[in-house]
C-alpha cells in the first residue's frame, strides 16, 4: 500500500482546478503516491469530489499487490473519471479500466475532457 510520508513533495507536481462539477487533479507523474496526492489535495481544498483526475498515476512501479489494495483505496472516493498516462503503464491501465469501466480513458496526445 502507498505510505503517507510527512515532508515536502520535493519533485512532485499536481494541477488542481476547482470546477462547478468537482475538483479535476493533474498529476505530473504521482511520485509522492497518486493516493496520498488525492488525500492531500482533499485536507487542503477541504473537498472530496473529484469530478476528474488524470496524469502519470506512477503505478506501473507498485507491486501486483499495492496496485490491488491503491485500486481498492480508488473505489471508495468519490471520482467521477480517471484517465491515465504514461508512468502508469499497461497492466494498471487494463486494471483500473476492468475496476472503473466507461468512468477510465487513456490520456494521450488530442484527448479531450470538458470541465
Amino acid at each position: 500500500m502507498e505510505k503517507n510520508y510527512t515532508g515536502l513533495f520535493w519533485d512532485d507536481q499536481s494541477l488542481i482546478l476547482d470546477t462547478e462539477k468537482g475538483l479535476v487533479l493533474i498529476l505530473a507523474c504521482a511520485h509522492s503516491g497518486m493516493i496520498n496526492i488525492i488525500n492531500h489535495v482533499a485536507d487542503k481544498t477541504g473537498k472530496g469530489k473529484f469530478h476528474a483526475i488524470l496524469g502519470g498515476t506512477h503505478f506501473d512501479f507498485l507491486t501486483p499487490e499495492q496496485l490491488e489494495e491503491s485500486i481498492n483505496v480508488l473505489k471508495g472516493m468519490e471520482i467521477e473519471r480517471i484517465g491515465v498516462s504514461h508512468c502508469t503503464g499497461m497492466r494498471a491501465a487494463f486494471r483500473l479500466y476492468s475496476e472503473f469501466g466507461e468512468r477510465f480513458f487513456y490520456g494521450c496526445v488530442g484527448s479531450v475532457l470538458e470541465v
